[in-house]
């Protein structure tokens, strides 16, 4: 806890993003799997082979990008590095110190709509971003899942979330998310997870979220190829009497 604290005061970050929560999550992120290693490896290994596998398909190896990055614990970073010319990584935080020569770091928010969700404290559609990248491969990390946890917690804490309108906010940033994966290369995946499954100490499922709209899926023509259980958090992760296993999916876009 005392490392998390120090690793947070340190650390540069928009005064929206730090209020919002942001720069915790990512520094939780990291500490969270320490404690929960043996759990985690699996999915982190699976994601790394996984991305590992999409790339080699592509016949040219110019860039990459990966959107969804952070600390790096499921990117096979010094691997790609190899196999491309440019490595490009797009998340709102970036680890310190990268000392691969090839990789650029793109300090982005991918929903184009945190900044105005803190000032207005409402809910406005965003543009997507013009971001001028042409890659080869382009692969969303176990991100979309995420992409407006923090909104729904923020707008909640305020007394400001209406149902209805976030949940169409939602859709839109998540359509907007699979548009950009297309428009930034000739190739575009997506690693996510696709269902939260919630257990009692009994092993007894208790609450279930499907996390991809069917609508979404069938619109961008997601194809599943692989698929594994993450077992995101243990007994004693979430209390005594429960735990998370999450269904995760690799998606080709059409």
């Amino acid at each position: 806890m005392l490392y998390e604290w120090i690793e947070y005061l340190t650390t540069k970050s928009p005064p929206h993003l730090k209020k919002m929560g942001y720069l915790h999550e990512f520094i939780a992120l990291k500490y969270k799997f320490k404690r929960n290693k043996k759990a985690w490896n699996p999915h982190l290994k699976n994601t790394k082979n996984q991305i590992l596998k999409l790339c080699e398909t592509s016949s040219s190896k110019n860039c990459v990008v990966l959107i969804g990055s952070g600390p790096l614990q499921d990117v096979p970073l010094r691997k790609l590095s190899k196999m491309f010319k440019e490595v490009i990584l797009i998340d709102l935080y970036h680890p310190k110190f990268i000392f691969t020569k090839n990789v650029r770091t793109i300090k982005l928010d991918i929903t184009n709509a945190l900044e105005s969700v803190y000032t207005l404290e409402d809910l406005i559609l965003p543009k997507l971003h013009d971001l001028q990248i042409n890659a080869d491969v382009v692969i969303s990390c176990n991100i979309f899942s995420q992409l407006t946890l923090k909104v729904e917690d923020f707008l909640n804490e305020r007394g400001k979330l209406e149902a209805t309108r976030f949940t169409e906010w939602k859709n839109h940033i998540q359509n907007n998310h699979l548009l950009q994966l297309k428009n930034l290369g000739t190739k575009a995946y997506m690693i996510s997870d696709y269902e939260w499954n919630f257990f009692d100490k009994n092993h007894k499922l208790i609450e279930q979220e499907k996390l991809i709209p069917r609508e979404l899926a069938e619109a961008h023509n997601l194809k599943k190829i692989n698929e594994w259980e993450w077992l995101n958090s243990p007994r004693g992760e979430l209390g005594p009497n429960r735990y998370l296993i999450n269904k995760v999916g690799v998606y080709e876009l059409g």
